[in-house]
């Protein structure tokens, strides 16, 4: 089962739970869990006037500096996909 497909599944249920509202809220835990644990690349943030460039979490809600050797962001726990990054 890929990511996409438990994220659906978990979705349809939710409309059919008795407690619709606190299992809407476990899904969305549930799915932001999955999505950072998927490989994403590392945002490049450039500085033309310095010549310089930053690497940046790729987690839209975070956005931190990262370190080239992290194997996650250590704010969000975003999973980082570093191959190809020189």
């Amino acid at each position: 089962m890929t990511h996409e497909e438990a994220i659906k599944i978990l979705e349809i249920n939710s409309i059919c739970s008795p407690k619709a509202t606190e299992f809407k809220n476990a899904v969305e835990i549930a799915k932001n869990a999955i999505e950072k644990q998927i490989l994403k690349r590392p945002k490049i943030k450039s500085f033309p006037k310095i010549n310089g460039f930053e690497l940046r979490c790729p987690n839209g809600d975070c956005g931190a500096v990262l370190q080239s050797d992290s194997p996650c962001c250590r704010y969000c726990g975003q999973a980082l996909d570093w191959s190809d990054v020189e």
